[in-house]
């Protein structure tokens, strides 16, 4: 995601927050039970992310339990809306959705998806316990320019 590659995050509720928000990797490599994999796991393994974003980066090497980056939360979307190929357009920002895209998420019926943009990767992750949901956290002076930006 702070890589600019996913722009949609999945999640099982939708949110009225909008704005910037900071992104975590779970501590956790699993979510859930059977096919329910973190999206790490799933860029990790996908041609995708071998060709445009791996540079041999492996799974276990990508960042756990920690603060990564930041994104902005445009708007929520019910996920069965979402097909492969189209355009979401809000505003003068628009989301194309592609197979890589759909690969990232989890889009069965009664789940959401969340339109971000304007995502920002950290070049040091900021070690965070993390919790379920939204929550608050306070990031370090060093960091706030780079939210500026």
């Amino acid at each position: 995601m702070v890589m600019g590659y996913k722009l949609i995050e999945t999640r099982s509720f939708k949110t009225t927050v909008r704005g910037q928000v900071l992104i975590h990797a779970a501590t956790s490599r699993y979510l859930g039970k059977g096919k329910h994999r973190t999206s790490a796991r799933l860029i990790s393994y996908s041609p995708f992310y071998k060709e445009r974003i791996g540079g041999g980066l492996g799974y276990d090497k990508l960042p756990q339990g920690a603060i990564i980056g930041a994104a902005t939360i445009e708007d929520v979307i019910e996920t069965e809306d979402v097909k492969d190929g189209m355009i979401i357009t809000r505003g003068d920002k628009r989301w194309h959705v592609t197979a890589e895209e759909l690969a990232f998420g989890d889009y069965t019926p009664g789940r959401y998806g969340w339109l971000l943009s304007n995502p920002i990767k950290f070049e040091k992750p900021i070690p965070a316990k993390g919790n379920l949901s939204l929550w608050d956290f306070d990031l370090p002076e060093l960091y706030l320019p780079l939210l500026r930006a």
